[in-house]
This record gives structure tokens, C-alpha cells and sequence, in this order.
């Protein structure tokens, strides 16, 4: 056991030596110690140690949760494996503590898990309130006291550490918390407490404890007990730092005040953004509402041509129908009156007519009687006989010319009786020959269609091919691919995953001359279907129940196999393998081996060994056997594109084209021959059937002439005939002009009385039913009449009735349409208004305004508010906010920055004073710590902006320049701006810490010579890493607790849980004598079997056990005091 070691360094320089040191604990009811417990304290150096799970840990986070905020986490040397807020649920937590908590226990009756504690429970094992207190009495060297306490209390319904109601307390003097048990069940009742001690002082924060505390006990340099406590804090936690920059940023430098800085920079922006997204916000706005009131104009419009077109309707009884009759009935009148006087007209026309053919027909009759005085009788006989020879000879002329055409192909007609008879002698001959040349020639027509058969066959196949490659890649026919199709729908896979090898292969560029002798030699093969080995069995099963029309080779192959060389004077080394094939590799292997045929280009070249060999021709050799043919009519199947295929498809249908048309040339001959013989056949038929006397011109030519020249011979003999005959035919045309004048006029008599009848109808129909519809009720307004004439006029004005009613349907389908197309306007707006409200509601949301249309009103008024308070007005408060909006917060922060980056510099000069004075490692030397500015690019940039925006300036009259420096500033703000998804970059650029690198200089004491340097620390000991924490952190401290008047820390205490546990004995002296030789009591935490080597460095030794139980005790093993 050791007294302690010498006080090196500055513990020994200077005049003061006054200090708080930790004299003892109280724990009741914390964690594993149940009731009443006291731990006294070495003001030196103390251990605590025990087996694991025994309470260590717990007894020092009884001093964390006495001397600390809550925010800083119990026992952190274990709080590395979980996560979460410090006292958490998921770390350990006052809740914990108070009820004891020893473990998770199946609740049968819940079925879930709950936590085994040591209280919280009745004896029936119900829920029970709980309580812990907490002590800790420090004693001044001058003999001064005072007492920390923290009194938790648990109720029965907690099951969050939140709800643990915890009291902190001071009492200047020794207090004695055994005393307090009866004040729990009253939840620690303030009043009644400093009733019955007097002096016990409560705080409602952490913050009025610690202004009590840390003044009166000397924790923080310059009054700053915060920064202390942390660093205390942390220094107990011993969390592992993998270099010095690590080890002096996370436990010596406290967190920058730029964070602050940012943050006020922050909410003075708020006011200039709410400026901004304000504005931003009412020019979204009217956007989405700024058509509205022109849709809604729309919409009232569509709306009043839909009622106006369904309150005119289209039913007998409705205003559409009232405003025609009313047309109708103004059209018939005016027409009725038209053809009234146009009756009138007509009858006086007829009398006039009637009155002329009376006359013509009186001097007509007085004519035939004078004529027939002269003889004009016999002339008048002889002139019906010329008419009726005339006639005849007329009708024979017709008849002949008819006959002539229908018998044109037989040649001229004859001018005699003889010849027409002998003519009609031929043709009975050729009737009769007739049926067995037809017979003959229909023969041979089906002798030429049966020739023709063949290619009508082929043709029809090699369409068949040609549409079929025309949409394919390769070259497999048809039947074997819907083989493939049927057996692949068989298995359940797409027919790609079941390729022929023909798929797979094709002949290289260059060698397409040997593609026939590939074709012979691989045509069976080349049909294989190739199946993955790994389907064998499934494949197997399910095809063998299928019928296939035709037979399928297939063969297991294994997939993604090496790719194997070929021998490039082989026929297959002519060949390509699909390159995004999964078999090729196999394929590789297999052709080789079943066709190892060299390519040659004769038989010249053949050997008598057992080489196989073949020609370009495809002869094949095989030592004395060998096979050749079959290059004929050969239809390629190997390749990646059927062009060369189909090419010749073009090819073989041309020249099957070629022979169908000489079958079809000589097939229209045998036609030809047949339409001739029918139609000779009509003309024959025809000419067989006339007698010569209807076709006999001449004879009645000779009768015409006769009559003629008796007329000629009676009129030489009396000059009066002829003159009163001419007269005669004068008077009957005149008589027959007359008749048919009177005929006209009465036609037009009886159409116009026709005409004006059916008007008076009309007339009596019209307004029957005006009076039904007047009758009904039915009314048209002035705006329908003005709507329905309007649509009148776009189809011209009307002056019948007729007429109107050709254009009424257009009318009403006008009208129908127009409704329609209202309808389509009255859906489309009030669509565009809804999308319009909902876009709205979305970004904007308005409880008390709906999305229909219903609710145009209130989204007017909106709009009319926005467009009352004006854009213009909006933009230009935003850019005088912008103009004017200081840039004092970010010089702020660009001060903050340049401060923080001077505080570490500054900070380590004390700390290097302090380390200066105390010797580091086995000779003694010195350890000096270094700071280096780091150079990185991102906050060199984000420096230099932070520069321009807090100088930078912005006039008003330039809005595109406001609103861009607007958009930077907010871009930076957002980089500074607290918040998850910048959380990184912000750490980054306003932690200062980061900008600069730490590292220990290890110095020859006499000549400040630098011996090493410790950057990282992953290569160290843990003993030489405990050490420089030691060292480096125990400077700190002593910086933290020390005044400039006193030589040793005020304020002594220094908890280390799981201290030095990766040091051996050496490096545990030095460390332990660093804290010493800094003028610390040392409170060490640490398992049994680190005891050996820190136990004689230690004044007191306590150990923590635990009962089978789960109770804790803390016993002491050594006392430095009592031994001597």
C-alpha cells in the first residue's frame, strides 16, 4: 500500500494548497444497494472494484446523477452498445435504479416480458411506489462540509423514466440520509424536510444547484462550473479516441459558441424568408385563382344557354315548337294570299285560250269543206296510202340496220333473197357444230389448269415461308417452331429459353462459301432442340404425354461453360456461336467432338486415313465411306438473319410468277376462242330466225315510190288543190297550237287552285294548333326568340313554308348541338375550377371553404384580397427588407469563428504550462500539445461566402439582383440551419474544432528537444494511451479547477469508471501519478483482475459484491489510514 506519490509539477509550485476533496457517499435503495449504504473515501486515491455486474458502475453513476444534468448518460463506459436519449428506456435511467432492476422476466399473466426488480413490488407482487436517495458529502481542507443529495420517487403506475419526480438538495454540513425514509411516502414534501432539517436548501433546476454549487466548491476556472462538469463528465465516461485530435477535441474543447451565432442568424432570418415565402405565396396564388372569375363567367354563361335550350325543349307542346308555328303561320298567310291571286290570274288566261281555239278550229273546218268541193278527197286517200308505205319502209330499214349490227361478225348483209338463204344454210351448219367445239375447248382448258396446279401450290408455300421469315431472326421453318412453342408452354417457359442449335450458329463473314456444306453437314443436328441440363428430369415428365405433329430431336446441354478454342481448319471452326448464348461455351465443346470434318476444297484433297474431310461442295469423307447430294432444293437453316433466305424466297416466287402467268396467257387464248364462238353463236341464232321480207329495203323503197308518183300525176291536173292544201296544213298547225295553249292554261288553272287549297289547309292546320299551344300555356320569351332567329339567320330567311320546315330540323339540331356543346363548356369549367380549388386546398388548406364549385364566392374573396393588397406592393417591402436587412448576425458569426479558432489556441496555453511542469513517460520528459489549422476546401469556400454576404450589398431599384441575393442568402442560412438533413455539413463548417488538428509533441526536458510525436493513437498500448489521457486531459482539468492562487484543483474529485483497464503496472504508476502530480483524488472503478496493479497505488480499496439475490455491498479492503 502507497501513501502516494510526490506532488510533481505545479502541485508543488505555489503558496495555496486549499482543496475539495469527496469524503463519502450515501446510496439508499439505488440500484443493487437495497436500504441504507455509506462508502467512505481516500482524499487521495480510491478504488472500486468488484466482479462484473456487481455494482462498480453503479455506485459512480450515484455520483453522476447527484453532481450532473440529466443529460449526461449513466455509466458511459457501457453505454457504447446501445443507443438513444442519455436515460432512455434503452440505457440505464433513474427508473432502473430506483426500483433495482435485475433482469427481464416473463409475466404470465400478460404474456410479455417485465423488468425483475429488487422493489416497485408488494408482497402479493403488485405495483408499489419506490424511492432512492442519494449523498455525496465533500470536506474542505480547512475542515468545511457540504452535502449533495438527489431523492428520487418512483410511483406505481411509472413505466417511463420521465415519470421518476427527482428533488436536489443542498446542505452545508454532513448530512445523514438514513433520516429521509420517512418523508418518501409524502414524495419528499419541501416543507416538511426543511422543517425537520434545518439548512436543507431545495432547487427546482439543475441551473440554481449548480450556480450554488460550483462557486462553494470551486468547480471552473473563472466561474465557468459548466464547461468543468462536462469535461468531469467525460473524463468518468473514459470513452476510447483513436488519436490526440479526437482525445482534446471531444474532452477537453467545449462545443463552440458558433452554433449560437448560426442559430441567432437563423431566426433573425426567419422574418426576411416569411417576407419572401409571403410573397412567393400570393403569386402561387393568384396563379392557381387567377382564372377563376373568367372560368365562373364562362360557367354562369353555359348555364343560361342550358336553361335557355331546355326551357325552349323540343317536345309538340314546348316554345321551340310555338316559335315555328308562329313563323309558319306568317309564311302560309303571305302564301295564301300569293296563290289566291294567282288562281285568278290563271282563269282569265284560260278563258282567253279557250276563246282562240274556238276561232282556229272554225277556219279549219271551212277549209276541208272547200278543199273537198275541188276533189281534194281522192288526194286525201292517196296520201294515207304514201304515209303507210312510207311507214313501212321505214320500220324494214330499221329492222335491217338492226339485223346488221346483231350479225356484224358474219360479214354483209346479201342484197338478194338467194344469198340470205345460203347464208342461213351456213349458220345452221354452225349451230349444229357448235356444242363439240365448246366441249373441245373446255377440255383443254381444265388440262391447262390441272398443268398449272403445281406451281399454284408452290406459290402458295413460298408466301407462306416469306411472311413467315419476314418477321423472324432466324431461319427455323414454321412447324418446327410451334413444335417448340407447344412443348414450351408444356414446361412453363418462354420458347426463347428452348433454342435450336441452328439459332446458334451461323457461318463467319468470309467463309459464306462454305454455308452449303454447314447446311449438309449439321442439318440434323442443326434441328436439335437444346434444353438446360438442370431441367432434365422436369422436361422428361412432362413432354412424354404430349402428340406432336412432327418428330423433335432434343439434347440436355449444361449452361455457362468455358468457351473452347476450335480448330479454324475444321468446318466448324467456319462457324460463329451467338455471343449472348448461355451455350455457347457448350457448343464449343460438342461441335468439335461430333464434327471434326476438315474443310477442303475437293475431293483432290481427300486422304485414305481417318480424317474426316468435306468439300465445298458437301461431299463427305470418312476413310472408305463417304456421302454427297442433296444440294438441290436444300433450304437453309443456320444463321442469326433470314435476308439471304428470303432473298431467294423473292427469287424461287418470281420464277414460279413467270410459269403461271405463260398458264394463265395460254388459258386467256382458250377464252378468247370461247367468247368468240358464243357470240358467233348469237349472230348465227339471229340470222337462222329472220324471214327476208322483214329485212327486204328495196321492195319497200318500190312501194314508197309508187304511191308517190300516183299523188304527183292527179295534183299536174288541178292547180286549186295544192293551194288549198297548203292552206290547210297552215290552219291545223294553228288549230294545234291553239289546243295546246288552252291545255297550258288550264294546267296552270288547276295548279294554282291545287296550290291555294292546300295553303288555305295549311292555313286551318297552322292555326290550330298556335291555338292548342296558346291554349297549353306555352310562351316564348323575347331572349329564346332573339336566341332561335339568330340561329334562323345562319340558314337564310325563308318565304315559304316549305322551306322553312327543311330548315327547322337544322334549327332544332342547332339548338340541341348548342346545349350540348354548353354542356361540354359547363363541365369543362367547372372541372377547371375544382382542379383550381383543389390545388389550392392542397398547399393552402381552408377548413371552411369545400372544393366545388359551390365555394366560388369565398375563393374570390380570397383572390380579391390578394389582388387588393397587390403583388407589386408584396415584392417591393421584400426587397426594401432585403435591401435593408442587416448583415450584423453574420459578421457575428464570421467573429464567432475567428474567436473560436483563437479559444483553442489560447486554451492550450495553460494546459501546455501545467504539462511543462510534469514529467511524461520513464525519463521524465515532457509532453507538449500542438495545434495545427487544417486546410479544407469546403469551409475555406464557406468562409469566404460568409465574407461576401456580410459585407455584401443590394440595391432596390434592381429586383432580379434582390431576389438573387435573396437566394443566397437563404442558401446559406439552409447550411447553417439546424435540422437532420444537413446535420453533417453543419457539424462541419461551424464546429472549429474541426478546422484545426491536435497532436502531443513528446520534448527532452532540458532542451525542449522534440523526441516523438503522437498523432494517432491506434499503434499505442492502452497503458501509453492512458497515459496521454492522463496527461492531456488531467491538464485540462487542472485548468478547469485550479485558480491563480492556488497550486492544487480546487476541486479534487476525478471519477474514472473502467479506469486503466488496459494498462500494465508500469504505465498504471504513471497514469495514476499523473492525476496525483496534478493534485487530484483519484475514485478509480475497475474489475478484480486489474486490482494487482493499481491496488498499491491506491490509499483505499473497496469492493462491490452482490448476493445471489441481486443485493449490493460495498465493503473496504484497505485503508491506507488504518494500516499505519
Amino acid at each position: 500500500m502507497n501513501d502516494g506519490p510526490t506532488l510533481p509539477g505545479l502541485a508543488l509550485a505555489g503558496a495555496g494548497r486549499q482543496q475539495w476533496h469527496v469524503a463519502h457517499a450515501q446510496l439508499v435503495n439505488w440500484g443493487g444497494f437495497d436500504g441504507y449504504h455509506r462508502v467512505e473515501f481516500d482524499p487521495r486515491a480510491n478504488l472500486v472494484t468488484g466482479a462484473s455486474g456487481t455494482g462498480k458502475s453503479t455506485t459512480l453513476d450515484a455520483y453522476i446523477a447527484v453532481m450532473m444534468n440529466t443529460a449526461t448518460a449513466f455509466n458511459g463506459a457501457s453505454n457504447d452498445a446501445v443507443t438513444g436519449r442519455a436515460r432512455s428506456a434503452t440505457q440505464r435511467n433513474p427508473l432502473s435504479y430506483v426500483r433495482g432492476k435485475l433482469d427481464e422476466v416473463l409475466d404470465e399473466d400478460t404474456g410479455k416480458n417485465r423488468d425483475a426488480t429488487l422493489r416497485g413490488r408488494d408482497a402479493a407482487g403488485n405495483p408499489a411506489n419506490a424511492w432512492s436517495g442519494l449523498a455525496f458529502t465533500f470536506r474542505h481542507t480547512d475542515g468545511r462540509t457540504l452535502t449533495t443529495l438527489r431523492l428520487y420517487f418512483a410511483p406505481a403506475s411509472a413505466k417511463d423514466p420521465r415519470e421518476v419526480k427527482d428533488h436536489l438538495a443542498v446542505f452545508h454540513g454532513d448530512f445523514d440520509l438514513s433520516l429521509v425514509e420517512p418523508f418518501a411516502e409524502r414524495r419528499f414534501d419541501h416543507k416538511a424536510m426543511r422543517k425537520e432539517f434545518e439548512g436543507l436548501a431545495f432547487f427546482d433546476s439543475y441551473s440554481k444547484f449548480a450556480a450554488l454549487v460550483h462557486p462553494v466548491l470551486g468547480i471552473g476556472a473563472d466561474g465557468d462550473g459548466t464547461a468543468a462538469v462536462k469535461l468531469l463528465g467525460r473524463i468518468q465516461a473514459g470513452r476510447e479516441v483513436a488519436s490526440v485530435d479526437q482525445l482534446y477535441r471531444s474532452m477537453v474543447l467545449e462545443r463552440p459558441r458558433t452554433f449560437e451565432a448560426a442559430d441567432q442568424a437563423v431566426a433573425h432570418f426567419a422574418d426576411l424568408e416569411a417576407t419572401y415565402e409571403t410573397m412567393k405565396t400570393a403569386e402561387e396564388q393568384i396563379t392557381i385563382l387567377g382564372e377563376i372569375p373568367r372560368l365562373h363567367a364562362e360557367l354562369d354563361e353555359a348555364r343560361t344557354a342550358i336553361a335557355l335550350a331546355d326551357a325552349l325543349g323540343s317536345s309538340e307542346n314546348s316554345g321551340f315548337a310555338l316559335w315555328a308555328a308562329r313563323i309558319e303561320a306568317r309564311l302560309v298567310d303571305a302564301q295564301e294570299q300569293t296563290a289566291k291571286a294567282r288562281r285568278a290570274e290563271a282563269e282569265a288566261e284560260l278563258r282567253e285560250k279557250r276563246s282562240e281555239r274556238l276561232a282556229a278550229e272554225v277556219r279549219v273546218n271551212d277549209n276541208r269543206q272547200l278543199l273537198d268541193t275541188q276533189g281534194g278527197g281522192a288526194l286525201e286517200a292517196l296520201g294515207l296510202t304514201l304515209k303507210a308505205a312510207e311507214q313501212l319502209h321505214a320500220d324494214t330499214t330499221a329492222a335491217r340496220r338492226r339485223f346488221a349490227e346483231q350479225t356484224a361478225d358474219l360479214g354483209e348483209v346479201p342484197a338478194d333473197r338467194e344469198g340470205f338463204e345460203e347464208q342461213q344454210r351456213a349458220s345452221g351448219r354452225f349451230l349444229a357444230e357448235l356444242p363439240a367445239a365448246l366441249a373441245d375447248l373446255e377440255e383443254q382448258g381444265r388440262t391447262l389448269a390441272e398443268s398449272a396446279g403445281p406451281d399454284l401450290a408452290e406459290r402458295q408455300r413460298l408466301w407462306a415461308e416469306k411472311r413467315w421469315f419476314a418477321r423472324r431472326t432466324d431461319l427455323i421453318p414454321h412447324d418446327l417452331d410451334a413444335t417448340r412453342t407447344l412443348i414450351a408452354a408444356q414446361l412453363g417457359l418462354d420458347p426463347q429459353d428452348l433454342p435450336f442449335v441452328a439459332e446458334l450458329l451461323d457461318v463467319r463473314r468470309g467463309d459464306e462459301e462454305w454455308r452449303t456444306a454447314a447446311e449438309l453437314l449439321l442439318g440434323g443436328f442443326a434441328r436439335t432442340l437444346v434444353v438446360d441440363r438442370s431441367l432434365r428430369e422436369t422436361f422428361r415428365r412432362r413432354v412424354d404425354p404430349l402428340t406432336l405433329h412432327r418428330r423433335v430431336k432434343f439434347q440436355f446441354a449444361d449452361t455457362d461453360l468455358p468457351l473452347a478454342e476450335v480448330d479454324p481448319a475444321t468446318l466448324v471452326g467456319k462457324l460463329r456461336i451467338r455471343e449472348d448464348s448461355a451455350y455457347r461455351g457448350w457448343l464449343s465443346t460438342v461441335l468439335p467432338q461430333d464434327f471434326p470434318h476438315l474443310a477442303v476444297a475437293g475431293p483432290d484433297a481427300f486422304r485414305d486415313d481417318r480424317v474426316r474431310r468435306i468439300t465445298l461442295a458437301g461431299q463427305v469423307q470418312n476413310g472408305d465411306r463417304g456421302a454427297h447430294g442433296g444440294q438441290e432444293g436444300l433450304r437453309a437453316i443456320l444463321g442469326f438473319s433470314p435476308a439471304a433466305l428470303l432473298q431467294r424466297i423473292e427469287e424461287e416466287v418470281a420464277a414460279v410468277d413467270a410459269r403461271l402467268a405463260g398458264h394463265q396467257q395460254r388459258q386467256n387464248g382458250l377464252t378468247r376462242q370461247r367468247d368468240d364462238l358464243l357470240r358467233q353463236e348469237k349472230a348465227h341464232q339471229r340470222r337462222s330466225e329472220v324471214r327476208w321480207s322483214e329485212i327486204d329495203v328495196a321492195a319497200t323503197a318500190a312501194a314508197v315510190t309508187a304511191r308517190q308518183e300516183e299523188i304527183d300525176s292527179l295534183l299536174a291536173t288541178n292547180d286549186q288543190i295544192a293551194v288549198l292544201r297548203a292552206e290547210r296544213d297552215r290552219l291545223d298547225a294553228a288549230a294545234d297550237a291553239a289546243r295546246q295553249d288552252e291545255a297550258r292554261a288550264q294546267i296552270t288553272l288547276n295548279a294554282a287552285e291545287t296550290t291555294w287549297g292546300d295553303l288555305v289547309a295549311l292555313q286551318d292546320e297552322v292555326g290550330d294548333r298556335l291555338a292548342a299551344l296558346h291554349e297549353a300555356g306555352v310562351e316564348v320569351t323575347a331572349d329564346q326568340a332573339g336566341h332561335l332567329a339568330a340561329l334562323h339567320r345562319q340558314y337564310g330567311i325563308d318565304d315559304t313554308v316549305e322551306n322553312f320546315r327543311k330548315v327547322l330540323p337544322k334549327i332544332r339540331q342547332a339548338t340541341a348541338e348548342g346545349r350540348q356543346a354548353a354542356l361540354t363548356r359547363e363541365s369543362e369549367t367547372t372541372g377547371r375550377l375544382e382542379r383550381a380549388f383543389r390545388a389550392f386546398q392542397s398547399r393552402w388548406p381552408q377548413p371552411n371553404l369545400g372544393q366545388g364549385v359551390s365555394s366560388y364566392e369565398g375563393y374570390r374573396r380570397i383572390l380579391d384580397d390578394l389582388t387588393k393588397q397587390g403583388l407589386a406592393e408584396r415584392a417591393e417591402e421584400f426587397r426594401q427588407q432585403v435591401v435593408s436587412w442587416s448583415g450584423d448576425d453574420l459578421l457575428t458569426l464570421q467573429a464567432k469563428i475567428r474567436q473560436a479558432g483563437t479559444d483553442i489556441v489560447n486554451r492550450l496555453a495553460p494546459v501546455n504550462e501545467i504539462l511543462a511542469g510534469l514529467p511524461f513517460g520513464p525519463g521524465g520528459d515532457r509532453l507538449h500539445i500542438e495545434v495545427q489549422p487544417q486546410v479544407i476546401p469546403e469551409v475555406t469556400a464557406f468562409a469566404r461566402e460568409l465574407r461576401e454576404l456580410a459585407t455584401g450589398t443590394t440595391r432596390a431599384d434592381d429586383p432580379a439582383a434582390v431576389e438573387a441575393r435573396f437566394l443566397a442568402l437563404r442558401a446559406f442560412i439552409d447550411r447553417i440551419r439546424s435540422g437532420p438533413q444537413n446535420a453533417s455539413e453543419r457539424e462541419l463548417l461551424l464546429d472549429v474544432r474541426k478546422h484545426t488538428s491536435v497532436r502531443a509533441l513528446r520534448m527532452e526536458a532540458g532542451t525542449g528537444r522534440t523526441l516523438s510525436i503522437y498523432d494517432h493513437l491506434g499503434g499505442k498500448s492502452g497503458g501509453e494511451v492512458q497515459e496521454l489521457i492522463a496527461f492531456i486531459v488531467g491538464a485540462a482539468l487542472r485548468y478547469q479547477l485550479g485558480t491563480s492562487r492556488n497550486a492544487l484543483p480546487v476541486f479534487a474529485p476525478v471519477f474514472l469508471d473502467e479506469g486503466f483497464v488496459k494498462s500494465d503496472g508500469e504505465f498504471t504508476a504513471r497514469g495514476v501519478n499523473a492525476w496525483r502530480g496534478l493534485g487530484f483524488q483519484l475514485v478509480i472503478a475497475a474489475p478484480l483482475d486489474k486490482v494487482p496493479a493499481i491496488e498499491p497505488l491506491m490509499q483505499r480499496v473497496i469492493e462491490v459484491t452482490k448476493t445471489p439475490a441481486g443485493y449490493a455491498k460495498a465493503i473496504t479492503l484497505v485503508d491506507a489510514d488504518e494500516d499505519s
